[in-house]
């Protein structure tokens, strides 16, 4: 018996009642995670090939495009790879209104054509293809993936690169420094189960870790110790560099998640930030979120 989930299986899911036409020009989130794929050869009406225009920025195999909007501007996040040595990332909040280029540029490319059809081949990895999702005010969207075929042309994601990077040099607005984060918190709960994690600089070199969480039972674990202020310095490190402290400026997921967490960031002059797990984002600032819960609960003995 033929079974599907084996390698070269195929799964495909088709919404029929997806829009192919967006009314909306009120673009509320853009994200595009895709493999890009060449323009093939064209051939015009008298048969003659015709020579396409060049791309100026041909080294890009695969990419990573977020824009949220928030109060007074967008979220944004382009992380670019050739799939070996070269990779650019680039993110922050900016004061432009970048999503009328997007809406324009979404109609000309007519990206609603496959909207609401997800394919996956069992066997292939996801960056063989990609995914799409663009929401609007009024309720529409665009949804699309396949782990098979990119998303888009690499004429199209040289223009959507040259498009985020420009705007993110030019519009940035000044973010906390992750450089004065003096303490992080972790907390996260589901039922009657909890855990709660404190990492604080002492200022001598080392910080001070506490835990303390129970599990299905009424028992509470608690433990305590001293730490190299290099674990600290390292979350500081990736939350500067994954922009970490705006994630509660950030749309909501429609999954919630069955166990809430967040992370909190204590700047020396006393402000908190509060990242919750709930937000739709760009995978390489998801993931940025489990690499400090991973290392925060494996100190755990």
């Amino acid at each position: 018996m033929y079974n599907q989930q084996m390698c070269g299986g195929l799964s495909e899911n088709i919404d029929a009642n997806a829009p192919k036409e967006i009314k909306s020009e009120d673009m509320t989130l853009f994200k595009i995670e895709t493999a890009m794929q060449m323009i093939g050869v064209m051939i015009s009406p008298s048969g003659e090939i015709i020579t396409p225009k060049p791309i100026k920025h041909n080294w890009i195999n695969f990419i990573s495009l977020y824009a949220a909007k928030t109060d007074g501007g967008a979220f944004m996040v382009v992380q670019a790879t050739d799939g070996r040595d070269r990779h650019e990332f680039k993110s922050g909040i900016v004061s432009a209104d970048i999503f009328p280029t997007l809406v324009k540029l979404v109609n000309e490319n007519n990206l609603a054509k496959n909207n609401g059809r997800h394919s996956f081949s069992y066997g292939l990895p996801q960056n063989f293809g990609g995914e799409i999702q663009i929401d609007y005010s009024s309720g529409e969207s665009i949804s699309i993936s396949d782990n098979r075929s990119p998303m888009i042309s690499k004429d199209l994601g040289s223009e959507f690169y040259e498009l985020f990077t420009s705007t993110i040099s030019e519009s940035s607005l000044p973010l906390p420094d992750a450089e004065t984060i003096t303490e992080i918190r972790f907390d996260s709960s589901r039922d009657e189960a909890y855990s709660h994690i404190t990492l604080t600089d002492n200022g001598d070199g080392t910080c001070h870790y506490t835990r303390e969480c129970r599990y299905e039972d009424p028992t509470v674990f608690n433990d305590e110790k001293t730490l190299s202020a290099e674990l600290i310095e390292k979350f500081r490190r990736i939350a500067g560099n994954c922009s970490m402290l705006i994630w509660d400026k950030l749309p909501q997921s429609s999954y919630i998640p069955p166990e809430k967490k967040s992370l909190t960031f204590t700047l020396s002059d006393g402000k908190e930030y509060v990242v919750p797990n709930d937000r739709l984002l760009p995978n390489m600032i998801s993931h940025a979120f489990f690499d400090i819960e991973l290392e925060l609960t494996s100190k755990w003995c």
